[in-house]
């Protein structure tokens, strides 16, 4: 019986471990790596609504954000930070891009909606020209780990 046990207390710390792993590969979910978004640009990730917040959600959308319908994310990168975002325009509720993961002002400093050109900061999203001033993209959190993995923490 003694045996067993010291044998068992050794594989402990290692059993412990892989448990450990497991939990923190969910506590997150993977949306893309750093180097997938060109520095200066943007693009859109699609996540189950369940995932965000509902409180980022309006209307009918909060109701249905746990019934499984996926959501659009805006990642936007400027230097090694990324920034999220709901893809849907304060103003009517659109989708930001006219064309996939064309988010960007001619500039390339500015999130821009195809709808009506409103501009928005790309570190605040608060909109900074157009028929939405001071109304801001509801933010999602994002964070960029050590591996240059971005993900959404769950």
């Amino acid at each position: 019986f003694f045996g067993f046990r010291k044998t068992m207390l050794r594989r402990l710390p290692a059993m412990r471990l892989r448990v450990d792993s497991k939990l923190i590969r969910r506590m997150s979910t993977h949306l893309k790596y750093l180097h997938e978004i060109p520095d200066g640009e943007a693009c859109s990730v699609e996540v189950e609504s369940k995932l965000l917040p509902p409180s980022i959600f309006a209307g009918k959308r909060r109701k249905k954000a746990n019934e499984g319908v996926s959501a659009s994310i805006i990642l936007a990168r400027k230097a090694d930070n990324v920034y999220g975002y709901l893809n849907r325009c304060p103003h009517m509720r659109l989708p930001l891009e006219w064309f996939p993961d064309k988010f960007m002002s001619v500039d390339g400093l500015n999130l821009q909606c195809a709808t009506h050109g409103a501009l928005f900061d790309v570190e605040t999203g608060v909109c900074i020209h157009g028929p939405c001033i001071g109304k801001a993209l509801s933010p999602v959190e994002v964070s960029v780990g050590e591996n240059g993995e971005v993900v959404l923490p769950n």
